[in-house]
């Protein structure tokens, strides 16, 4: 079983990566703390008066400021959650960066209001929860699905170099494996730089995507059959998308039959 704490990112530079990240890409997170009630109208008397709500809304990373321990996130959309927050109060925020889920806890300190532009001044977080561990979010593409993969080997000849064709197995947002059928001779070596000419997986379409060969596996049960470990080079932000996009479509279909 793997160690929880291993995703528990507390080395300061680490966290401004990852934070760096969720900025370049326009990462949508979901913010939601615990904040005092609204006040009941005058001379009635509510039953949930004295206790807190719990609200959420969807905001953006804007700045960070590490030098003054300090980040600033825009204004969650939800009226009420502006209205009731104050310095002090607690907020979560979760977010997915690079299909992996990223969570941390900041504290409320000041609202900064520029223009038309709301954002909360918040504490730098003490720990960053980003669980990157490999083959967390592998998942099997079902024998009922279309998929289909045309690769050759990057060696910058064009259209000169054969292409081969293999199913795709399984897929993350770092990489696949591919069962194909290759002569002895045609099986490339780990560290192998290839190019995946087209990809087709559940209705999207990827091409050109560059790859290196991580490990290879002969099927047993079959001569000439193998399954190609491959991890993605270079990811265009729009294949990163649309990949994610599968991923999560195809781990609620795999827990729909559990």
């Amino acid at each position: 079983m793997s160690d929880p704490s291993a995703s528990l990112i507390r080395n300061r530079r680490r966290q401004q990566t990852l934070l760096r990240e969720l900025i370049k890409t326009r990462a949508l997170l979901t913010v939601s703390a615990s904040v005092a009630p609204e006040p009941a109208p005058e001379g009635e008397e509510s039953p949930l008066e004295h206790a807190p709500l719990r609200l959420q809304g969807v905001s953006q990373l804007l700045q960070l400021a590490p030098e003054s321990d300090q980040l600033a996130l825009e204004a969650p959309n939800n009226e009420v959650l502006m209205r009731r927050l104050a310095p002090g109060d607690e907020l979560r925020v979760r977010a997915s960066l690079r299909g992996v889920p990223l969570f941390f806890r900041t504290v409320f300190e000041r609202l900064h209001e520029e223009a038309d532009l709301q954002a909360l001044v918040c504490r730098w977080p003490e720990v960053v929860d980003y669980r990157q561990r490999r083959g967390a979010f592998r998942v099997a593409i079902p024998m009922a699905m279309e998929a289909r993969a045309h690769w050759c080997l990057d060696e910058g000849a064009g259209d000169d170099q054969p292409v081969y064709s293999g199913r795709p197995a399984d897929v993350s947002i770092q990489g696949l494996g591919l069962d194909c059928e290759l002569d002895a001779g045609n099986v490339p070596e780990p560290g192998t730089g290839i190019l995946i000419r087209t990809l087709e997986m559940g209705g999207y379409h990827w091409s050109d995507l560059p790859a290196v060969v991580r490990n290879v596996k002969p099927d047993p049960r079959r001569e000439g059959r193998c399954r190609l470990g491959l991890q993605f080079s270079a990811l265009p932000p729009a294949a990163e998308r649309t990949l994610n996009r599968l991923i999560m479509d195809l781990q609620q279909d795999a827990a729909k039959r559990v």
